[in-house]
């Protein structure tokens, strides 16, 4: 396991994760979906991949969940595809990302930029 001044140094590097709030690093806590979202879509801001198209959220019944920081991020995951509802239909926003979504995200993500 890296030590938390590994983590904290990519921290400083990569722009991708800038906190939990409360000037807090956080990196034992497990990330949320629209987290997620939030760290694919700083990394694609700061590299240079398109990050402009957006897909309106108000078609997931939950929406209304979207946290303020992330709601431009999940536009743009969603209109990338890198993001889709569940069989609900919902986008799950502050739900857990499980290991089987974080895979098939992060394929999504290095499809998407690699195009």
């Amino acid at each position: 396991m890296e030590s938390k001044e590994d983590v904290t140094a990519a921290n400083v590097t990569l722009p991708a994760n800038t906190g939990t709030g409360g000037n807090s690093f956080a990196p034992g806590r497990d990330v949320t979906r629209e987290q997620l979202a939030t760290f694919l879509y700083r990394y694609a801001k700061a590299y240079g991949v398109d990050t402009a198209g957006r897909t309106n959220l108000a078609s997931f019944p939950d929406s209304g969940n979207v946290s303020g920081y992330a709601k431009d991020a999940l536009e743009w995951a969603c209109n990338a595809g890198l993001m889709k509802g569940s069989s609900d239909g919902k986008l799950n926003p502050t739900g857990s990302a499980k290991r089987g979504e974080v895979a098939a995200i992060l394929m999504r993500f290095v499809e998407y930029i690699n195009k």
